[in-house]
Protein backbone atom coordinates (compact mmCIF):
# COMPACT_ATOMS: atom_id res chain seq x y z
CA UNK A 1 0.00 0.00 0.00
CA UNK A 2 0.85 3.26 -0.97
CA UNK A 3 1.79 6.12 1.74
CA UNK A 4 -1.41 7.97 0.54
CA UNK A 5 -3.55 5.04 1.36
CA UNK A 6 -1.50 4.70 5.45
CA UNK A 7 -2.37 8.04 5.72
CA UNK A 8 -5.83 7.39 4.82
CA UNK A 9 -6.36 4.59 7.18
CA UNK A 10 -4.84 6.96 9.57
CA UNK A 11 -6.97 9.46 9.34
CA UNK A 12 -10.23 7.32 9.31
CA UNK A 13 -8.93 5.35 12.73
CA UNK A 14 -8.81 8.70 14.62
CA UNK A 15 -11.98 10.46 13.17
CA UNK A 16 -13.67 7.32 14.17
CA UNK A 17 -11.85 7.17 17.47
CA UNK A 18 -13.62 10.79 18.34
CA UNK A 19 -16.75 9.77 16.97
CA UNK A 20 -16.62 6.86 19.68
CA UNK A 21 -15.56 9.03 22.32
CA UNK A 22 -18.25 11.49 22.04
CA UNK A 23 -21.01 8.67 21.46
CA UNK A 24 -19.93 7.96 24.78
CA UNK A 25 -20.02 11.33 26.24
CA UNK A 26 -23.75 11.50 24.99
CA UNK A 27 -24.75 8.13 26.59
CA UNK A 28 -23.12 8.85 29.91
CA UNK A 29 -25.06 12.84 30.07
CA UNK A 30 -28.34 10.45 29.40
CA UNK A 31 -27.18 7.65 32.01
CA UNK A 32 -26.88 10.70 34.73
CA UNK A 33 -29.59 12.39 33.23
CA UNK A 34 -31.61 9.20 34.17
CA UNK A 35 -29.82 8.35 37.78
CA UNK A 36 -30.91 11.69 38.08
CA UNK A 37 -34.25 11.06 38.09
CA UNK A 38 -34.34 8.26 39.86
CA UNK A 39 -35.30 6.06 36.77
CA UNK A 40 -32.40 3.88 36.96
CA UNK A 41 -34.45 0.96 38.10
CA UNK A 42 -34.18 -1.92 35.62
CA UNK A 43 -32.60 -3.19 32.41
CA UNK A 44 -35.40 -1.40 30.66
CA UNK A 45 -34.54 2.21 32.48
CA UNK A 46 -30.86 1.16 31.14
CA UNK A 47 -31.96 0.87 27.45
CA UNK A 48 -34.58 3.80 27.56
CA UNK A 49 -31.31 5.70 28.59
CA UNK A 50 -28.92 4.17 26.02
CA UNK A 51 -31.52 4.72 23.21
CA UNK A 52 -31.92 8.62 24.31
CA UNK A 53 -28.59 9.35 24.60
CA UNK A 54 -27.59 7.50 20.93
CA UNK A 55 -30.94 9.83 19.73
CA UNK A 56 -29.06 12.60 20.39
CA UNK A 57 -25.94 12.12 19.29
CA UNK A 58 -27.16 11.00 15.85
CA UNK A 59 -29.32 14.27 15.02
CA UNK A 60 -25.99 16.63 15.07
CA UNK A 61 -24.37 13.83 13.02
CA UNK A 62 -26.55 13.55 10.54
CA UNK A 63 -26.90 16.94 10.02
CA UNK A 64 -23.39 17.44 10.07
CA UNK A 65 -23.01 14.25 7.05
CA UNK A 66 -26.14 16.19 5.21
CA UNK A 67 -24.30 19.68 5.05
CA UNK A 68 -20.70 17.80 3.95
CA UNK A 69 -22.68 15.77 1.13
CA UNK A 70 -24.08 19.01 -0.20
CA UNK A 71 -21.31 20.91 -0.42
CA UNK A 72 -19.48 18.15 -1.76
CA UNK A 73 -22.42 17.74 -4.27
CA UNK A 74 -22.04 21.83 -5.20
CA UNK A 75 -18.33 21.64 -5.15
CA UNK A 76 -18.57 19.02 -8.02
CA UNK A 77 -21.12 20.66 -10.24
CA UNK A 78 -20.29 24.21 -9.87
CA UNK A 79 -17.70 26.34 -10.83
CA UNK A 80 -15.08 25.25 -8.98
CA UNK A 81 -15.09 22.13 -10.61
CA UNK A 82 -11.34 21.07 -12.16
Amino acid sequence: MSVAVWIGIIALAGLDAETGVVMLLYLDHAWEKFRAEGRMNNFKDLHDAVIEGAVQRIRPQDHDGLARSSLDCSLSYGRARD
